[in-house]
């Protein structure tokens, strides 16, 4: 019996859909994407970024070249790494540097998790007055 173009995608599907309910092959998938991962630090800052925009409903637009990998964190000049497991302070991390548009090209830069952590919701101004209060503080 042959199968049309549409009936062997849905059979595809459907197997896809039972191998993934495996605990052993969802594993061995998620061991797969770290390796992929550790080898292509942009494909994978590229990867996440777009499943938060898609988690988010932000516009996403940028190509893997658009992603431009710094030695050091453009805004606390640490050093930068990849980090296995879990975020660090010195982790990558792709930020918007305008949190009202979305990962668009122009709009994206990679810095250090500290930073993006640190600016993750304050505005221009708060941090402003927080490093001017921070100041006062510290010289008085």
């Amino acid at each position: 019996m042959a199968y049309t173009y549409e009936e062997r995608l849905h059979r595809n599907k459907i197997r896809r859909q039972e191998l993934r309910k495996n605990p052993e092959y969802r594993r061995l998938e998620n061991e797969k994407q770290r390796i992929k991962d550790n080898n292509n630090l942009e494909a994978y800052l590229f990867r996440v970024a777009k499943s938060r925009a898609k988690q988010r409903n932000i516009e996403f637009s940028i190509a893997i070249n658009d992603i431009i990998i710094p030695e050091y964190c453009p805004l606390l000049n640490i050093k930068l790494q990849k980090n296995r497991e879990r975020l660090k302070s010195n982790s990558y991390s792709l930020d918007r540097i305008n949190n009202d548009k979305g990962y668009i090209p122009g709009n994206i830069w990679v810095i250090s998790q500290r930073a993006n952590w640190l600016k993750n919701n304050a505005s221009l101004e708060e941090l402003t007055l927080l490093v001017k209060n921070l100041t006062d503080w510290w010289t008085h």
